[in-house]
């Protein structure tokens, strides 16, 4: 952990130029993905939020090194990038990286961490890409991690959490289940009625027009081409079996198949378990079935790994190794990126699978001590 929060220190400070840039307009920006958000919300304070998912309006906008990107969140995600666009592009970026700082030190203190895993978790869970990018998936996160904790302590406060998280609903796909899983039911109602109330404001706000022309970009070549990228630093099981080799409808055969066996899995966890093991499971299952995952959101994977800690303070060696390799897995993927471009694919492959080994160990050794625990008690 360390050694991965000096790495990930080091790789910020070499990049400082450029994080501490503030460009006044979004055109001037080179490579974040707040450049989508800010764009999208220019469209809408125009009343033009259907022509956010029209690529040929849409790009126009960005920057030359950007007119790659696309905007695919939900609607209800306009409502709170709408103010965007009242300031500089700086301000809106800067703001952005204090979110993003706040959260990665929200997420081990909603763990429960002592003071040293708290620093250690923010400076490593993919500090620098997360940094980088301009990323908002580790707000999300954030999000996800206080409704689990509090779910039935605070059932109106989380399920509003996840209702907030649906803008960005990759991420989410198990919570659902969980909650479920756990006998949670007022956090689940909140979570689906200030859910239902985001996409109605959303319609009230930006028009019926906008949810069609939101799913209308599914079907967009440009989005097919972005969402079956197989880029090194897609880590995604569907992106995984591209790599190998697999076509695009095995691709998203499996994925899709996959998402379903993890919703069964997580649903029907044994509820003797503590609520801890359930958690870490869960997340670490969400970051290994996400339909999109990148080293910005591993986060995700680092905090399923805190909850792991808190439901078995004493791993065994096998786990201990592969939670450490995953753990540095963003430091690791820079050195080796820069090292080895030539062998970049097949190592994102290596991490994919680091994803998995890491929750099959998870797994195996709660049920483990499940066993032992019960042989003990009987």
């Amino acid at each position: 952990m360390i050694l991965a929060a000096f790495c990930n220190v080091y790789f910020v400070a070499k990049q400082w130029d450029q994080l501490w840039t503030f460009p006044q307009s979004v055109t001037q920006s080179e490579r974040e993905d707040l450049d989508a958000f800010y764009r999208a919300s220019e469209l809408a304070q125009e009343g033009r939020a259907v022509e956010a998912y029209d690529p040929a309006v849409f790009r126009p906008g960005l920057s030359e090194t950007q007119n790659h990107l696309i905007f695919v969140n939900p609607p209800h995600f306009l409502l709170f990038a709408y103010p965007m666009a009242s300031f500089s592009y700086g301000e809106v970026k800067a703001a952005t990286g204090v979110l993003i700082l706040a959260s990665l030190l929200l997420i081990p203190l909603f763990a429960r961490q002592p003071a040293e895993m708290i620093l250690l978790f923010a400076l490593s869970a993919g500090l620098h890409y997360t940094l980088l990018r301009m990323n908002i998936s580790v707000v999300m996160v954030a999000l996800i991690v206080f409704a689990l904790q509090y779910a039935d302590r605070r059932p109106v406060l989380a399920g509003l959490a996840l209702a907030v998280a649906t803008v960005k609903p990759q991420y989410g796909w198990l919570v659902p289940f969980f909650l479920l899983n756990s006998g949670a039911y007022r956090c689940f109602a909140v979570a689906a009625i200030g859910t239902v109330f985001l996409v109605a404001a959303s319609v009230l706000a930006f028009g019926w027009e906008a949810w069609p022309a939101f799913f209308g970009i599914f079907s967009d070549p440009d989005f097919k081409k972005y969402a079956l990228g197989v880029t090194p630093g897609s880590l995604s099981l569907q992106a995984t079996i591209g790599k190998l080799g697999g076509s695009d409808g095995l691709r998203s055969t499996i994925q899709m198949i996959a998402m379903a066996a993890s919703a069964g899995v997580v649903l029907f966890l044994p509820r003797r378990w503590s609520r801890e093991a359930r958690i870490g499971v869960m997340l670490l299952a969400s970051a290994a079935v996400a339909s999109s995952f990148l080293y910005y959101s591993w986060s995700l994977v680092c905090a399923g790994l805190l909850f792991m800690l808190l439901a078995m303070p004493r791993w065994p060696v096998s786990m201990q190794a592969i939670a450490g390799l995953v753990w540095m897995q963003p430091a690791l993927a820079m050195l080796f990126f820069n090292i080895y471009p030539d062998y970049a694919t097949a190592y994102s492959v290596f991490v994919y699978a680091t994803i998995c080994a890491t929750l099959a160990l998870a797994i195996v050794f709660v049920a483990r001590q499940d066993r032992m625990e019960t042989a003990r008690d009987g």
